[in-house]
């Protein structure tokens, strides 16, 4: 849940985030100037940031997208095609993000935005 108190999901093959309020309404939350093809996992930080972690489509590399007040503030590009699920670590200062295939683990650290792969070739 986001500090707006909504819950914030991907709606996978339909290019879409959506969110949930307290009173059970699901609305499409716009993200300004951004065409998804296939979103997998939204991420929710304390100050109303959410991160949404966008499969690729075809030869596309999939993407991790930071994203405040509808706005792309920050475009992460990931190596592989297909990576299926990111979490924060405990103090959510960094993302892991996990493929489907690869074993290609990347980091994402928040204090910098920078990215790396800790894990796979």
């Amino acid at each position: 849940m986001a500090a707006d108190g909504k819950l914030y999901f991907a709606a996978k093959n339909t290019g879409r985030v959506l969110t949930c309020d307290v009173q059970g309404n699901i609305a499409q939350y716009q993200i300004s100037g951004q065409t998804m093809a296939n979103p997998m996992k939204v991420l929710c930080a304390a100050d109303g940031t959410i991160y949404v972690l966008v499969r690729g489509s075809g030869a596309g590399k999939g993407q991790v997208l930071k994203v405040k007040d509808n706005a792309v503030l920050h475009t992460w590009n990931l190596t592989h095609l297909l990576y299926e699920y990111m979490c924060f670590n405990a103090d959510k200062t960094k993302i892991f993000l996990f493929p489907n295939t690869s074993g290609d683990i990347q980091m994402i650290d928040l204090t910098d935005n920078s990215i790396k792969r800790v894990a796979g070739t």
